[in-house]
């Protein structure tokens, strides 16, 4: 269609219809989850955006649409316990050091395991994030595109990992401080690379066994098979964020420093990854009940009001009313 000839009523039938449908062509019930929608959504609302400068559209046909509701699934978080319990089995990983890091620094899979060694600086004991490396289907790749580096490319291959130059957002670049432990952890471990056999051509801080980049979804797995053993529910490299970002709040880290550590471009993508805590909560309470002491109550004189009564609250005044008069009052 041209773009002029594209509405508001055109948009909203598009998004109903991949709402019912999905991209089926044989239109069995397969529609696409609210989600994707929106970020169907998003796409087109910056296109049009643009088409509105450059092709001086009147107006942008998806400012006035409705999108299904995303629902957000409670993300798992680990408790104390369940920490201590998934650290001493985590350290039976080969992966252990990358997945105690993603632990207690919160990045996106993506975003640790493109890491190089040149990345972490000893000395300021920090951790820098300027690349990502994700799985993208084949048919999606940009050949010529400077900003990615393709893995092992095969033309025969459905997906393909690529590095890229760039984080998720531009919030995402990023330094972060670490602590002693965590420093020690990494000092210890390319030391520990380095006086081995384990190849690492890319210079990477978590190589493969085989020298390469980790693939994000053998990330996943390993993080199953830990979460398995621990007999502890939904473990993944999300819940691990969502974990760092409630202990931090917990611990009276402000919302700012919290969004800037996990790289999030808004603070209020940073409140959804803030989460219920009970032991919290009765903490809490608890602080306040600390002022009520019951030998107290009892020994209190008790009164009829929540303020003494004034000094002539018992006097009933005179009547002079036309009947009282009548009365001889």
């Amino acid at each position: 269609m041209p773009l002029y000839a594209i509405t508001q009523d055109v948009v909203q039938a598009y998004y109903q219809e991949k709402q019912r449908v999905g991209g089926r062509k044989d239109k069995k019930n397969s529609g696409l989850p609210p989600k994707t929608i929106r970020n169907h959504h998003m796409i087109l609302k910056d296109f049009f955006t643009y088409a509105e400068g450059k092709y001086k559209l009147h107006g942008n046909p998806t400012l006035c649409t409705t999108r299904p509701e995303v629902i957000q699934r409670e993300m798992r978080v680990l408790s104390p316990s369940e920490m201590e319990v998934f650290i001493r089995e985590v350290v039976k990983e080969t992966q252990r050091i990358a997945i105690l890091t993603d632990l207690f620094v919160g990045y996106r899979k993506g975003e640790l395991l493109a890491l190089e060694i040149s990345d972490f600086d000893f000395e300021r004991q920090t951790l820098r994030v300027s690349k990502n490396i994700q799985r993208v289907p084949t048919v999606a790749l940009s050949l010529d595109n400077p900003n990615i580096k393709i893995l092992n490319y095969d033309p025969s291959k459905k997906n393909h990992l690529i590095v890229q130059n760039a984080p998720k957002t531009r919030s995402s670049y990023r330094e972060t401080a670490i602590s002693d432990g965590l420093c020690e952890l990494l000092v210890r471990h390319i030391f520990t690379m380095a006086n081995s056999d384990w190849s690492n051509p890319y210079n990477l801080l978590f190589p493969s066994t085989t020298g390469t980049y980790i693939d994000p979804k053998s990330f996943d797995i390993r993080l199953r098979a830990v979460s398995k053993r621990c007999e502890i529910k939904n473990v993944n490299p999300h819940a691990l964020r969502h974990t760092l970002a409630t202990k931090l709040v917990e611990e009276k880290v402000p919302l700012n420093i919290v969004q800037g550590i996990l790289g999030h471009s808004s603070i209020e993508t940073t409140r959804k990854y803030l989460h219920k805590n009970d032991e919290i909560e009765r903490e809490a309470i608890q602080s306040m009940s600390d002022h009520l002491s019951i030998e107290k109550l009892l020994d209190t004189p008790q009164l009829r009001g929540a303020k003494e009564r004034g000094k002539f609250a018992g006097v009933i005044l005179p009547n002079f009313s036309g009947e009282s008069k009548a009365s001889g009052q």
